[in-house]
């Protein structure tokens, strides 16, 4: 399968000049000169003093989606299905609907426990940071490609009001269809000098794109989301803060999305033809407590996390009129962690961090499917309970005036028990099984310090995907479990400012070697696996820059190649009227073009006329380990053009202006390919007031 691939040379050539001098390692554009502080390593510290590929975005860049990372960061591709929603980085991602993520999360310092598919809708934001390559040694389990971290806005000190309208349109099969987005947020001290309180409040209402011929229906693709996001700052004594946040969610959103692209129940795109109601709920609640307390040469943190995750469907998983029964998923989650560190005050020669990590979690998930004489109906319940306990430490030591080495580990202990009911309408089974493992992840980074603002630097690092429970697919015991799989990331890099920091320029070089992947593996008797059966390469340059010609008007841009490849990938396919192995090696990861790019102009001043305009694309990729299921090479343009007055801003806001036909999902059936349509174009007006 292949989709139209409408590449504007002109742009392309444009995003390659400003691409050149690199990519913007803070790429959406603050004023150049403007400090921008991570923490990447726990320690707070400049962006560009960090030896590692970072990429950080002003938290209202993201309009409450993922999907706006790939508008400013190279060698990512995000998949925002119905079915899950997961960010590849550098070709690294998790096996198909399962309940971890190579990618991990953090919102507020707590880890979001399932991936990407717990993510709540991203409002009232301060900042995201993206950190690639392997992060397990300061953030353990499921960090094996990266890390994204979004910390909300913190209360203000002083009364601080705001509220965004924003309404328009989609394009989709039934022409025209509205959305509506509302958010409105207060903050105020509530105690002289001590404590400083804010509330936010966001509200969607987005009937979609999509049509379901079966019944007419234009709301089978519609979103429904709240979310109410609020905070404490107290300020207990000279040398002890404390932090509480908290981030509630509930969406309930249309299911139908899923069509035939190929086949005799093929239909265009954004329509689908389902004979069943079905929905999509989910709430999320993502609490956590924050207490720094300074002592005489270091500071102890103490981070509490305490996450709920709960979903709720029923699909048509034949996508067809045909009478077959819905498949159904309920799904609960709950995790209780707590982290403390200690961090040293940093001198001109060393400084260090050490920590404990602890988490307990209880999983439940009922999964129902099938009806036909294909596939028997069958349903699965799955009760997982798990812990894990970690220690960490991280040490900086500046070997002279310009070189510094950061040597660190993590020894991590996660013990895991599962178990299942499988019941058919042959018989009722129930297995259980334990899934324990310590891993120890280390981290080495070279780093020398070039000028005042510029630096070079080398790592290598270890990282790991822990194993887990088969809850979808499995039929006994030996099918129940599957065990982890590790890497070894390996990068050079180089970061720097030129020009009074008005030009900022970062590229890295890397190589990823990744053994006992976790894949799915099809056996005799249909029964689906999860095997630790492959072995991956993926290597490629990242490049960025972002130049501040005026302190009003910017221009960002970049690029990354990349080349990924199975060396190793033996797996079982039905074929024929039996089961052939066959093996993959030499074929491309999913989700990973060989290039990715985006260039944009923004200009911001404090009244009168705003914009940005940008484009990002990329080359094709695959949805399949078998290379049979692709996404054409793209350009993606979007703009906002607004006046801004006192307190007060107009815009308009369009996405997708040329209307690229863009999918974010596709599976090969017996049917013909399933796909989701996403992106549809939009265009809308944004109402913005702060007092």
């Amino acid at each position: 399968m292949s989709h139209s691939c409408k590449v504007k040379s002109g742009w392309l050539i444009a995003a390659a000049i400003v691409s050149a001098c690199g990519t913007a390692s803070s790429a959406d554009v603050k004023s150049a000169a403007d400090t921008v502080v991570v923490t990447a390593r726990y320690w707070e510290e400049p962006e560009d003093k960090v030896p590692a590929s970072t990429d950080v975005i002003d938290g209202d860049r993201l309009d409450g989606e993922v999907t706006g990372l790939d508008r400013y960061i190279s060698n990512i591709r995000i998949e925002e299905s119905s079915v899950q929603t997961r960010v590849a980085i550098r070709g690294s991602t998790g096996y198909d609907t399962g309940l971890q993520d190579p990618v991990g999360y953090y919102v507020d310092g707590v880890a979001l426990p399932l991936g990407g598919t717990q993510l709540p809708q991203l409002f009232n934001l301060e900042q995201i940071e993206l950190i690639k390559g392997p992060q397990g040694t300061l953030y353990g389990r499921s960090s094996e490609a990266g890390v994204i971290k979004l910390e909300s806005q913190r209360p203000d000190w002083e009364p601080a009001v705001s509220l965004e309208v924003q309404t328009g349109v989609t394009d989709g099969a039934n022409g025209k269809e509205p959305s509506h987005v509302v958010s409105l947020r207060g903050s105020d001290e509530l105690i002289a000098d001590q404590l400083a309180g804010s509330v936010a409040l966001r509200y969607e209402d987005t009937q979609g794109p999509f049509v379901n011929l079966a019944d007419k229906d234009d709301h089978s693709g519609s979103v429904k989301n709240w979310s109410l996001s609020s905070g404490l700052d107290a300020q207990i004594s000279d040398v002890t803060d404390v932090r509480f946040r908290s981030l509630l969610s509930e969406e309930d959103s249309g299911k139908s999305r899923l069509r035939y692209s190929t086949g005799t129940n093929a239909t265009d795109r954004f329509t689908t033809n389902y004979n069943s109601q079905i929905f999509d709920d989910t709430q999320s609640a993502i609490h956590s407590l924050t207490i720094d307390h300074q002592m005489e040469n270091f500071d102890v943190v103490s981070v509490t996390g305490l996450t709920n995750f709960r979903r709720d469907f029923r699909n048509d998983l034949d996508l067809t009129t045909f009478a077959i029964p819905e498949t159904l998923l309920d799904l609960d989650d709950d995790m209780l962690s707590q982290e403390v560190r200690l961090e040293s005050d940093r001198d001109e020669d060393l400084r260090w961090l050490a920590g404990v990590y602890l988490y307990k979690q209880k999983t439940d998930v009922d999964f129902t499917i099938g009806g036909s004489l294909a596939l028997a109906r069958s349903t699965r319940e799955t009760e997982i309970d798990q812990h894990g306990l970690a220690g960490f430490g991280q040490v900086e030591y500046a070997l002279s005036q310009d070189w510094s080495l950061t040597l660190g580990t993590r020894v991590e202990r996660i013990s895991k028990d599962g178990r299942q009911n499988y019941i058919t309408t042959a018989g009722n089974s129930s297995y259980s099984a334990d899934v324990s493992e310590t891993m120890v992840l280390p981290k080495a980074t070279l780093a020398y310090q070039v000028s005042d603002s510029g630096m070079i630097y080398a790592s290598v690092a270890k990282g790991y995907l822990p194993g887990g429970f088969n809850y979808g697919s499995a039929q006994s015991a030996s099918s129940f479990t599957y065990d982890s799989e590790s890497s070894v990331n390996s990068e050079i890099g180089y970061k720097d400012r030129y020009l009074n920091s008005r030009l900022g320029f970062s590229a890295a070089v890397f190589h990823i070697k990744t053994r006992d992947k976790q894949i799915v593996d099809l056996q005799p008797g249909f029964v689906q696996s999860i095997a630790n059966a492959a072995e991956t390469t993926s290597y490629g340059v990242e490049l960025g820059a972002d130049y501040a010609i005026t302190p009003a008007l910017s221009v960002y841009g970049h690029a990354g190649l990349m080349r990924t490849e199975a060396d190793k990938f033996d797996t079982t396919v039905f074929s024929g009227g039996s089961f052939v192995p066959v093996s993959r090696a030499g074929n491309d990861l999913p989700l990973a073009p060989e290039f990715t790019y985006g260039a944009g102009v923004r200009y911001v001043a404090s009244q009168g006329l705003f914009g940005d305009l940008s484009v990002n694309g990329s080359g094709d990729y695959y949805f399949d380990s078998a290379n049979t299921l692709k996404q054409s090479g793209y350009s993606r343009f979007d703009g906002e053009l607004g006046y801004q007055f006192d307190g007060f801003s107009v815009s308009l806001v369009a996405e997708n202006i040329f209307d690229e036909e863009i999918i974010s999902r596709a599976v090969s059936t017996s049917s013909g390919t399933v796909v989701e349509d996403t992106a549809p174009r939009y265009i809308g007006i944004k109402l913005a007031a702060n007092w």
